[in-house]
């Protein structure tokens, strides 16, 4: 008798490419045009725009006052705090999620993202320097401690348009809720 035999199932890419990147996304981009010209690329005007409308007047909500206090008022607190050139450096997982969706950044090379399967706990040791540049500079001892609710479920979803959001939208519309059910925002 043969042993079983053990298939192993890989994603691979639809298609190789082995090119400069400059040539590449310059002939991805007049290909992209000629299609746009033909009417070959789907419409997404309307869909940009109620994106556009969403980000003015749906905010996620950041001011939580329960404690143990949720990341997000963490994540509002940092942004009032911390400078304009703030470099940020994540880890994996929801903080990472979070971090991206709260936290103001101005400028390139200031989120350092880890990526898939980053190694946990390095950020530690970064924060220890975004603490130890403070307390050099303003000769006080540098402590923080934020002691967080044990679960947060933070939004997210597989596809742009079907986010799962857990918390309550802060918003912004003059009509309130109805106003962005009437826009069509809430879709």
């Amino acid at each position: 008798p043969r042993p079983p035999r053990f298939v192993e199932l890989a994603l691979q890419p639809f298609y190789g490419i082995v090119s400069d990147a400059k040539a590449a996304l310059q002939l991805f981009v007049e290909v992209a045009r000629e299609r746009k010209a033909a009417g070959g690329l789907p419409a997404y005007g309307d869909w940009a725009y109620r994106c556009t409308e969403r980000k003015k007047l749906m905010h996620r909500k950041t001011h939580y006052t329960e404690t143990p206090i949720k990341p997000m008022r963490v994540y509002e607190e940092m942004n009032k705090a911390l400078p304009r050139d703030t470099i940020y450096v994540t880890t994996i997982g929801l903080s990472q999620i979070a971090g991206a969706q709260f936290l103001h950044v101005y400028g390139p090379r200031q989120w350092i993202n880890c990526g898939q399967a980053g190694p946990p706990g390095w950020t530690i040791p970064a924060a220890l320097v975004e603490a130890q540049a403070m307390a050099q500079q303003y000769r006080v001892p540098v402590v923080l401690e934020v002691i967080l609710e044990k679960v947060t479920n933070i939004a997210m979803g597989t596809e742009i348009d079907k986010i799962n959001e857990f918390e309550d939208i802060d918003c912004r519309h003059p009509e309130g809720r109805q106003g962005l059910e009437m826009a069509g925002l809430l879709e």
